[in-house]
């Protein structure tokens, strides 16, 4: 589950692929075993992850970062190609 966070975290792979990765064929279960070992769903960590980046100083400097919204996971993930360098 803690490699499960950190790729949530990363933000660079969907959560329903992280689910199947981590060994689980329905989303609901991996969700609510990620909520009890970690207090908050995945989504709840990438949302938080992608607000704590956009109210950083690096947000607010020259360096934006497009995010794509996936329509399966609805959330939020970092277009890896459009960050600035």
């Amino acid at each position: 589950m803690r490699l499960a966070a950190n790729m949530v975290r990363e933000g660079r792979v969907s959560i329903k692929e992280i689910a199947r990765d981590s060994g689980y064929a329905d989303i609901s279960n991996f969700y609510r075993d990620f909520k009890q070992v970690h207090g908050l769903t995945p989504r709840q960590l990438r949302v938080g992850q992608l607000t704590a980046l956009t109210e950083s100083a690096e947000w607010r400097g020259d360096h934006p970062i497009a995010l794509t919204f996936c329509k399966y996971c609805k959330s939020y993930t970092p277009n890896e190609a459009s960050s600035a360098p």
